[in-house]
């Protein structure tokens, strides 16, 4: 008795309750980090999956597990019970909607980033798995609680129209998403540049969006889906990350060309090791041209990442025009030589032009 009422009624229900409690705790705090931790040091990565899905659901669970047997021993009428029961019978429902959910965007991302020759792990498609796996888990638990799903669907379907036409360019956008992450032709992490200049690595495919983070200022360049895939985009990392770099150089018509060929190579080659790139692929020079003050040619670099061509230049042009220097070879001013016909009298005019 507390307070002149009797409470033994209540014990066991609330043991119950607090049992279910203090075990969804150790679970939570000893059995699933523990189990996680190994997870984590094995070669099958579903394992992190499955474990990440259901990190917080044990304690649900164990203490749903308590409040329903609490509900078979408390003294309650049968149509509070029934209540009691069907809200409980959700709330586990929805529980597992959300490991459900979990599981299907992990699942999503793993699946795209493992699959050779797979669609590119994005955010779009993380959450439209987990937004069906929750549409198909309220339609269990709206059907749990009693409510008539078929008339629900058949008003939101009338009403789909309307909101299909005040949303077009949303959907345009979403479809677009779907278009570009199933071409495969842009992925994440790809350095891509547009047609309108703008030019950086693919962050992430969104459902409105597509974000590049722009490799000068590092800033994030929002682009839409539909532009996106409408526009002319050059894509630096498909088929193969590498390219070549071009620099034009020219040297004066007395100069020895096959020393200047040897030079520039060397010094090219140079420079790739010292940035650290491979040098399978020797650098290659080809004479272009004779101008109007030198002889041009091209010196080609096959480079490792696209956006790495501006460091490579600046080293090249500084270390070959200290190498210049030292090897006497002369890169000319541009000069124009005039010939004036023997004979030919060029009047000259003193004082300002047209002048008194």
């Amino acid at each position: 008795m507390i307070f002149g009422v009797d409470v033994s009624p209540w014990i066991l229900p609330a043991a119950l309750v607090a049992g279910g409690v203090v075990l969804g705790i150790l679970w939570e705090t000893m059995v699933l980090s523990g189990l996680r931790g190994k997870a984590r040091t094995t070669r099958w990565r579903w394992d992190d999956v499955v474990l990440d899905s259901v990190r917080g659901m044990g304690f649900v669970w164990l203490a749903a597990a308590g409040l329903y047997g609490a509900l078979l021993a408390v003294p309650l009428g049968p149509d509070a019970k029934t209540v009691v029961r069907k809200l409980l019978v959700a709330a586990v429902f929805l529980s597992f909607t959300v490991v459900a959910a979990r599981a299907a965007g992990r699942g999503v991302e793993v699946w795209a980033r493992h699959t050779t020759g797979g669609v590119p792990s994005s955010s779009l498609l993380k959450n439209l798995a987990r937004i069906l796996v929750f549409a198909f888990g309220l339609f269990l638990i709206l059907q749990n609680l009693g409510v008539q799903v078929t008339a629900l669907v058949t008003g939101l379907g009338i009403g789909g129209l309307a909101v299909a036409l005040a949303l077009q360019d949303t959907l345009s956008n979403l479809f677009s998403g779907f278009q570009i992450i199933l071409a495969r032709q842009v992925r994440s992490g790809d350095f891509v540049q547009l047609d309108s200049g703008e030019e950086g690595y693919v962050t992430d495919i969104q459902w409105r969006n597509t974000t590049i983070r722009s490799r000068i200022d590092d800033h994030e360049i929002i682009v839409p889906n539909s532009k996106l895939a409408n526009t002319i985009v050059t894509n630096f990392a498909r088929p193969v990350g590498d390219f070549w770099v071009k620099v034009e150089v020219g040297v004066a018509y007395g100069s020895d060309l096959d020393r200047v060929e040897e030079v520039t190579l060397e010094v090219a080659r140079r420079v790739l090791e010292e940035a650290g790139i491979s040098t399978s692929t020797d650098p290659v020079l080809r004479y272009t041209g004779f101008g109007d003050s030198s002889i041009g040619f091209v010196v080609r670099m096959k480079l490792d990442e696209w956006s790495r061509q501006f460091q490579i230049r600046h080293a090249f042009i500084k270390r070959l025009h200290a190498r210049y220097a030292e090897e006497g070879i002369e890169i000319p001013f541009p000069i124009r030589t005039v010939y004036v016909p023997a004979g030919l009298r060029i009047a000259r005019r003193d004082g300002p032009e047209g002048g008194a």
